[in-house]
């Protein structure tokens, strides 16, 4: 890791890329689909699987995980059985490249300051409208 992280760092994207023969791309996707369920099971979010127009060997499966830890979690937390699905996910990787995985630090619109010295403009902490016991 290049990025400094700490456990609350996130969201975290995760893209792995396989190559599959074109001729298993279809039980290859139904592999994935319980990949799909397990991923969710551990955690994490907006799984998704897309195959490449221009390499259609090309297969990457993204999903997010809310924190790094979040996602260090997802990763220890599979049975023995899901671990087995993953496995079986990975043998239809082709080609002479190892499964390609990118972990990236998700940056939303407005979450980063430009410049260090850029005042932090969050809202000040709400008040309540009513104090507590004083009525609807």
């Amino acid at each position: 890791m290049r990025l400094s992280l700490t456990p609350r760092s996130g969201p975290i994207v995760i893209e792995i890329e396989y190559r599959v023969d074109p001729a298993k791309a279809r039980l290859f996707y139904a592999v994935m689909q319980h990949v799909q369920l397990s991923r969710q099971r551990n955690g994490a979010y907006g799984w998704s699987i897309a195959r490449d127009i221009a390499d259609p060997e090309l297969w990457t499966e993204r999903f997010h995980c809310p924190t790094w830890h979040d996602y260090l979690r997802e990763r220890s937390r599979s049975t023995a059985k899901e671990r087995a699905l993953h496995v079986r996910a990975n043998e239809f990787h082709i080609g002479p490249e190892p499964i390609r995985i990118r972990r990236m630090l998700e940056r939303p619109i407005g979450s980063v300051r430009w410049k260090e010295d850029t005042p932090d403009r969050s809202p000040p902490d709400v008040t309540p409208i009513a104090s507590p016991g004083s009525g609807p």
